[in-house]
């Protein structure tokens, strides 16, 4: 029994790895495309007078429009998935142990990510709108 409950840690402890390694990943190519994405109107709304904190919430409105669906599925995704998932860990770990999840804990993890994913976005617009209050309005982000 020891070894089967070892041999199912360390497969999990894998997959935890690889999981985070991907969100961490992807949540980096959002990070660094979305503001390059935003550069023009950014530029665009400073030109034409917008204060630094309504171009901050638009990073952050723009942002939350394609988070919130993201976190949405990836939340349906891994419910959907995790019994499979369950099944292939206790298949490689040769345990015959059964997982189950509840869906809260699945919601309240999609939300964490959401949270964290807004933060870094909004550390990403203070640092833009500074940018935007240190440059002149001819030469922004050009």
């Amino acid at each position: 029994i020891m070894e089967s409950l070892q041999g199912y840690y360390e497969v999990g402890h894998v997959v935890l790895r690889t999981g985070i390694a991907l969100w961490i990943g992807i949540a980096l190519v959002f990070l660094f495309l979305f503001p390059y994405q935003l550069r023009p109107d950014l530029t665009r709304m400073w030109d034409l007078g917008t204060p630094p904190a309504k171009i901050c919430r638009h990073i952050l409105v723009s942002s939350f429009g394609l988070l919130l669906p993201g976190a949405v599925l990836g939340c349906i995704t891994s419910a959907l998935l995790f019994h499979r998932m369950a099944q292939y860990l206790a298949a490689a770990a040769e345990s015959d142990l059964t997982l189950d999840v509840n869906p809260g804990t699945l919601g309240l993890v999609a939300a964490a990510q959401l949270l964290v994913m807004l933060g870094l976005v909004y550390a990403i617009a203070c640092i833009l709108t500074a940018q935007l209050k240190k440059c002149s309005r001819r030469k922004l982000l050009r």
